[in-house]
């Protein structure tokens, strides 16, 4: 089968990438990529901001959203607000998270605009808990995947007593 990059058909294919989205929240046992207080906020960001699945055997594997960064009409710069894929599928030959790149970038160049910013946990973030941990090591490699994607550093801050990196991709 193929993969397939779009934009969510049905209410349905929203459920599945929320349900994408709770297979890479944190547990007990392991730190991953969300926390609980995510999952409404990606739900919320699915169905309000531009949004695509990636569907693999007419199931959602993936899904990116993304939006205009700042108030003005006229901005040329966006943010991808959230990305996520099937823990099972990460590193396979689909390439689903590239793909849903490449499909944000596709659709921010058809709407003009110029530069994605992503925010993602910073490499000097620090957690004293082993889920804190687990969760910093998964985030190297979200970051490594957003430089082999063509993302680069642009800057650091701090936000709700976490250290967040933002990389820039020149659309």
């Amino acid at each position: 089968m193929v993969l397939e990059i779009r934009a969510p058909r049905y209410k349905d294919e929203i459920e599945q990438a929320v349900n994408v989205a709770v297979d890479l929240k944190h547990t007990e046992q392991e730190g991953r990529w969300f926390d609980e207080e995510a999952i409404p906020s990606i739900k919320r960001s699915l169905e309000t901001e531009h949004s695509l699945v990636a569907v693999y055997n007419g199931v959602v594997i993936g899904f990116a959203t993304f939006k205009k960064k700042g108030l003005f009409p006229w901005t040329k710069d966006w943010e991808l607000s959230w990305i996520g894929v099937l823990r099972r599928f990460h590193r396979t030959d689909l390439r689903a998270g590239e793909k849903l790149i490449e499909g944000v970038v596709s659709e921010i160049k058809k709407a003009g605009g110029e530069f994605l910013f992503v925010e993602t946990v910073s490499p000097v973030a620090k957690y004293e808990n082993e889920q804190g941990k687990q969760s910093v090591e998964n985030y190297k490699k979200t970051r490594m995947f957003y430089r082999k994607q063509g993302f680069k550093w642009h800057s650091e801050k701090r936000y709700r007593n976490n250290e967040i990196a933002m990389y820039i991709l020149k659309i």
